[in-house]
């Protein structure tokens, strides 16, 4: 099931990737290793193929649930994620982090060194030396 954990329960349309037991070597096609129940039986096995994304009736899935490994289920999201262009949403939302992040290092870096000129060792104290400042100069 594609479809998030709320909504598998409280909706009876849920949507999957069908399990096809042809390989092809398309990065739509995830792998699925062998799922048994508990008499050891296999119930599931194949390949998810996220070329196939549908909407079902939950009613038809009685006795077919299984859960996948988290390798697995990263795998499928990535694979969902490239055939219905979610990437280009994702890659743009690592972008703004990946800049977030260097905004952070620069920021770090200035206060590092107003903490080594203000002799503070950390930024709530830094804090205080600077409120002081401020005091001091609007006492003159």
């Amino acid at each position: 099931m594609l479809s998030n954990t709320v909504s598998n329960i409280n909706s009876s349309v849920i949507v999957v990737a069908p399990i096809t037991h042809t390989q092809k070597n398309y990065p739509m096609f995830v792998p699925i290793a062998d799922k048994h129940d508990e008499n050891g039986t296999v119930v599931l096995a194949g390949y998810a193929d996220l070329s196939s994304i549908r909407a079902i009736s939950s009613y038809r899935l009685a006795g077919y649930i299984c859960e996948l490994d988290r390798d697995e289920m990263t795998q499928i999201d990535a694979a969902a994620a490239r055939h219905l262009d979610l990437m280009r949403h994702y890659n743009a939302l690592a972008k703004v982090v990946e800049d977030k992040e260097k905004h952070i290092v620069a920021l770090n870096s200035v206060l590092e060194k107003l903490r080594g000129m203000t002799g503070t060792a950390t930024n709530q104290e830094l804090i205080g030396a600077v409120d002081l400042l401020i005091t001091r100069k609007g006492e003159n």
